[in-house]
């Protein structure tokens, strides 16, 4: 018997209860599904990887697509792969099958329009159309979010934006050393105390998006605040202490900021 967490009643099978969950409590799907047998977190595939398995027609797969191949002996295997790559070299040797770009250059028209093809704006269009809502690893966000930070790096390199300068002139006339930009194995942050091991970050309430000032997050406040989490997180892991002051805190409120700071730096 499936019971719903809600109301109590009972149904002889999952599907019906999941048309009355969804028609009475507004709840369905994944969430239903995890509700009804107690799952904290999305299974792992079974092959190992460590990569959540999709939620498919009503319940979880145990792999991930193709990844069975990896534990039943199929081409992920170390002995498929040796098989595939000898396969390949044979093919080549043989003339049974051709680079399809050897001899070409860049300059030649039918390459050229191949290429300009793959880098086109509607290709990228609609690579972005098809992936978007579908669910992402926690590999592939952690990948997204440090490219995303290195590209932010390379925008902003040499270019400290106006809030910086105030929140530096509020240190310099605290008597306070610090370092602008400081790097932490590949993350940049805003400044560095060395006295006390102590990291600073001042965060824009809209490019940062602050919920106080700011309810409902766009998509890029939503990317930002996740690679404001992972630099906390990276500065964590590297024992140091991290620190932010919102824009608003330093515009508005900078007698309270003055304090924090001092408490930080007298304790």
């Amino acid at each position: 018997m499936f019971k719903c967490s809600y109301c109590k009643k009972e149904y002889d099978s999952f599907n019906g209860l999941a048309k009355h969950s969804a028609r009475a409590h507004n709840v369905a799907g994944m969430e239903l599904y995890m509700l009804t047998y107690n799952l904290t977190e999305i299974p792992k595939c079974k092959c190992g990887c460590g990569q959540e398995v999709n939620f498919q027609s009503g319940k979880f797969g145990e792999y991930i697509r193709g990844h069975i191949a990896r534990v039943n002996g199929g081409f992920y295997s170390e002995k498929g792969l040796q098989k595939s790559v000898a396969t390949r070299k044979e093919r080549f040797n043989s003339g049974e099958i051709v680079q399809w770009n050897k001899g070409k250059k860049y300059t030649d028209k039918q390459y050229y329009s191949i290429l300009k093809g793959l880098k086109s704006k509607e290709r990228g269009e609609k690579i972005s159309k098809a992936l978007t809502g579908k669910p992402k690893s926690e590999e592939h966000r952690k990948i997204m979010l440090e490219t995303l930070a290195r590209n932010r790096k390379e925008l902003l390199k040499g270019n400290p934006s106006k809030l910086e300068f105030t929140f530096a002139d509020i240190l310099t006339g605290l008597g306070i050393e610090f370092i602008h930009q400081y790097e932490v194995d590949g993350f940049d942050y805003d400044f560095y105390i060395p006295s006390k091991n102590l990291l600073i970050e001042v965060d824009g309430d809209y490019w940062h998006g602050n919920t106080d000032k700011f309810p409902e997050l766009n998509n890029m406040q939503r990317k930002n605040r996740g690679l404001d989490k992972l630099k906390s997180k990276h500065a964590s892991d590297r024992n140091y202490t991290l620190i932010r002051f919102w824009e608003n805190e330093i515009l508005e409120t900078r007698f309270q900021c003055i304090q924090k700071l001092m408490e930080i730096v007298t304790n």
